[in-house]
């Protein structure tokens, strides 16, 4: 996936691999910045955002990216949507 950053002083952009981390959360891991190695962003190299708010009994079961954008595919048996 690129990322594009606009702060102001600094502009750039980067690749970045975006996968499933642990128990529905998902790492956004920086591959490739403009030539910067990745091992030199240190911990702006890679996040980890906790999982959303899902209904009872949905997990996300994988994560890819398309030409629209992140691709989340979630899971669930006897879930609830009423209020």
């Amino acid at each position: 996936m690129k990322i594009t950053a606009d702060l102001g002083l600094v502009s750039g952009s980067a690749i970045a691999r975006v996968t499933r981390a642990g128990h529905g959360g998902i790492r956004i891991a920086v591959i490739a910045a403009g030539g910067i190695p990745a091992a030199a962003l240190g911990p702006l190299g890679g996040i980890t955002l906790p999982p959303p708010a899902l209904p009872l009994g949905m997990t996300i079961q994988d994560v890819s990216v398309t030409g629209q954008g992140v691709l989340v595919h979630l899971a669930g048996q006897d879930v609830s949507f009423s209020n």
